[in-house]
């Protein structure tokens, strides 16, 4: 009887379908094994993020030469969307003011003269003549100023006859001769006279030269043509334009020919 049954369970087991089991039939004898399909893998990018993490985003792909795509790394990545901008500093730096200019930068050395309590009638003369204009100009001019205590040494009616508009030219001769190009200081003079042997020609405006010394107190003298001698009493007085030196004496140039050829006598 037990016999009878066992056998029975074993022809309904045998009996029972195959794909009712969770066993993958075999193949037909003689055919190859199927490859299991992979199961797809999910895309990282569906992913959640985690909590305070921002969403992971997928590598741009590239195509080879076959065809094939490749995932590009980050560090080959070119886009620079994501790129900070630039950000200007808070805090700006202004740049300096310009030093402002002066009334006392502009100083010529004609308002110098004119300014000198000593030099009123070299002012005169310089405002009755042309030469105000031309020494309000850029130069630089080194001007040997007479004091007043000169021009009262003069003869008075040589000096009334420069102030006459017909002699007008003479008196900015008379002028010219006191005026040379240049920014020559006290310093410099004194080192080329010494250079040249205590003497040197100084070329002035007028066309003719002055005669520089030094005397045996070590102070700078100037002759004119006529033999008068003038001493520097005050040196290097500036503007922006040039010097003044003071001078005790009025230099007077050599007079010039008449048409005749014969020169003009002048009055001293």
């Amino acid at each position: 009887m037990k016999s009878a049954i066992i056998l029975s369970g074993l022809a309904t087991i045998l009996a029972a379908p195959l794909a009712a089991q969770n066993v993958a039939p075999l193949p037909p004898q003689g055919q190859a094994t199927p490859t299991p399909t992979p199961t797809a893998q999910p895309d990282q990018t569906t992913q959640p993020p985690l909590p305070g993490q921002a969403a992971p985003k997928p590598y741009p792909a590239t195509t080879t030469q076959s065809g094939q795509q490749n995932a590009q790394l980050p560090y080959e990545q070119t886009d620079t969307t994501t790129q900070p901008a630039y950000q200007q500093p808070a805090t700006s730096y202004a740049a300096p003011a310009a030093p402002q200019a002066k009334a006392a930068d502009f100083v010529t050395v004609v308002d110098v003269i004119s300014q000198s309590p000593t030099n009123t009638r070299l002012a005169q003369l310089l405002r009755q003549g042309g030469l105000v204009d031309a020494l309000e100009a850029t130069g630089p001019f080194t001007i040997f100023a007479p004091n007043d205590a000169a021009f009262m040494a003069m003869d008075q009616a040589t000096l009334n006859d420069l102030l006459k508009p017909e002699n007008k030219a003479a008196l900015d001769r008379l002028l010219q001769y006191h005026v040379i190009k240049g920014y020559l200081a006290s310093s410099e003079l004194v080192k080329q006279l010494k250079k040249n042997g205590g003497k040197g020609s100084l070329p002035t405006l007028q066309g003719q030269t002055l005669v520089a010394a030094l005397s045996p107190e070590g102070k700078v003298t100037l002759t004119d043509p006529e033999g008068h001698v003038a001493t520097i009493t005050n040196y290097d007085q500036g503007a922006f334009n040039g010097l003044i030196h003071t001078t005790d004496m009025v230099m007077v140039p050599k007079a010039p020919e008449d048409a005749n050829g014969k020169k003009k006598k002048r009055r001293r």
